[in-house]
């Protein structure tokens, strides 16, 4: 069986993510202010934590800088937001925010796929009145 190993820094992400929010990067200073909360992994780790939110911070940057193609906003519209990764969030946010119109559009789908998986037949009849008068 395969087991993964806990992280030292686990149970102190919620602070670390705080003091990350609040402008505080600098890998050695996090690590002296958790020293004092009980944190008894080494100065390395916090370095390499560090490192990789600035990696991840800039490609989220690198990501929204680049317009994404019709595919993939579609893609993105179309998908339930519990399946998206933090950078697709962050993407279908700022898509939403661009183009208002297609948060109404991404509720009427949800709602027709919604119909269609519950089989509510009775729901559905609106849509094919509206598509025999179109």
């Amino acid at each position: 069986m395969f087991r993964t190993r806990e992280s030292s820094l686990e149970i102190h992400l919620p602070w670390l993510d705080a003091r990350w929010a609040a402008g505080k990067r600098n890998g050695m200073d996090l690590w002296r202010r958790l020293k004092p909360l009980g944190f008894k992994g080494s100065k390395r780790v916090v370095g390499e934590w560090t490192t990789r939110r600035r990696q991840a911070d800039k490609i989220d940057l690198d990501r929204l800088r680049r317009v994404p193609s019709a595919r993939t906003v579609a893609r993105l519209m179309t998908t339930s937001r519990d399946c998206l990764s933090r950078s697709q969030t962050v993407t279908v946010a700022t898509i939403e925010n661009g183009v208002p119109a297609l948060v109404e559009a991404r509720q009427i789908i949800a709602d027709f796929h919604a119909m269609i998986r519950k089989k509510a037949q009775k729901s559905l009849e609106p849509w094919i009145a509206s598509a025999k008068e179109a």
